[in-house]
């Protein structure tokens, strides 16, 4: 290491917080991972018997609160950084609190592998010291409640700071694996032409949105199997029941997990499922939606 590097990691290594020093890059890191990240504000998470945390100037671009662990019941933050290994009950705790959307990043633990309810869009974090300097950054999630999936996200150190080679997360999760997936299906003009045996069950499917789902399925590397709603209805919402209908209930109950039909776009249906376009109309994605981009 040059002299230059050594000056240079132990101008990092002293980070000011409320009139104490602490020799650590966390700071360095958490303020890095801003960046990556940007959220509308920021928790940092110490341990209950700590009395000092990480702190860097460049975390006053946001909100900042710091949180003990003895204080964690439910979390309304974007982005919040530990900065101690937490046990088991606790990242439990933080993962299921967490709004939608919102990133937990924690030191490396083997806890993480034991996480329930992830999902394929899951933001959850960790960061390994190396015994050369620096961490490497690993994301977990999931897919269809499978088992978690680990991959190393990209590194940061010192000197070069943080080095993620994909920054689009449907870029690093675009391969799910194999999984069956089930698409809820209809006839609809000449988009979808649908066969059904005796029985009412789907035989084939033919036409440029099944074209489109082959597409997706080989890009993304799943299967499907095709399914119709009993009622062979569209979906609506019955306001006596609280219930909805056809292909909409399916997807809102979980029996399907996408849909490639003809379903257009309304302001109840939006707000039940996320939805993406294809030619005008749209195909609606309760669990994959977002892998389209």
């Amino acid at each position: 290491m040059s002299v230059l590097q050594v000056l240079a990691c132990l101008a990092l290594s002293f980070t000011h917080t409320n009139g104490v020093y602490l020799s650590e890059d966390l700071a360095v890191l958490a303020a890095d991972l801003l960046e990556f990240f940007p959220p509308s504000d920021l928790a940092l998470v110490v341990d209950a018997d700590e009395d000092r945390y990480p702190w860097s100037p460049r975390f006053e671009s946001v909100p900042v609160s710091v949180l003990r662990s003895d204080q964690i019941d439910a979390m309304s933050y974007d982005f919040v950084f530990v900065t101690f290994s937490p046990e088991r009950t606790l990242l439990h705790t933080m993962c299921k609190s967490m709004p939608p959307k919102a990133a937990l990043v924690v030191p490396w633990t083997k806890d993480l592998e034991m996480l329930e309810g992830l999902r394929l869009d899951s933001q959850v974090y960790s960061f390994e010291a190396q015994s050369a300097g620096g961490y490497v950054l690993w994301e977990h999630f999931a897919i269809k409640s499978g088992p978690i999936i680990t991959q190393r996200l990209g590194t940061w150190n010192p000197i070069g700071g943080l080095n993620v080679p994909s920054l689009v997360i449907w870029e690093r999760r675009k391969d799910l694996g194999g999984v069956q997936l089930r698409n809820a299906l209809l006839p609809w003009r000449t988009f979808n032409q649908v066969e059904f045996d005796a029985k009412g069950n789907i035989v084939s499917s033919d036409g440029p949105y099944t074209k489109a789902l082959n597409y997706l399925a080989r890009e993304l590397n799943f299967t499907y199997a095709l399914v119709a709603p009993a009622d062979h209805k569209w979906g609506m919402f019955d306001g006596n029941t609280s219930k909805w209908s056809g292909i909409m209930g399916m997807a809102v109950d979980g029996t399907v997990d996408m849909s490639t039909s003809g379903l257009f776009q309304t302001r109840s249906r939006n707000c039940v499922s996320d939805v993406g376009l294809f030619h005008g109309f749209s195909l609606l994605f309760q669990h994959v939606v977002e892998l389209i981009g």
